[in-house]
């Protein structure tokens, strides 16, 4: 199962902008890496692991983005601030 991650980098600090988005998933790195917006942050070298970061004005606007990314629908989890989508990979039939 792949995943796509997004928080708030600074959430304790008024005023951040600054949001990380990780994924796992090389259809939403390929999305993620051709916005002008997001620049890159991090990325795995012996596993498919890419961590971007954007300024986004609020945390609406954030999770709308990773919505419109990953066609998904956002799940806040147990954890504060953290926010996910599970995508299922598309298999085409012969």
């Amino acid at each position: 199962m792949k995943c796509t991650y997004m928080w708030r980098e600074y959430p304790f600090i008024r005023g951040d902008r600054s949001y990380r988005f990780q994924t796992n998933d090389s259809s939403i790195n390929k999305k993620m890496r051709q916005r002008q917006d997001f620049k890159l942050a991090m990325w795995g070298l012996n596993k498919n692991i890419w961590v971007y970061i954007t300024e986004k004005n609020t945390a609406n606007n954030a999770r709308r983005t990773l919505s419109n990314i990953t066609q998904g629908s956002v799940k806040k989890t147990s954890e504060r601030g953290v926010y996910v989508v599970k995508t299922i990979p598309y298999i085409a039939s012969k």
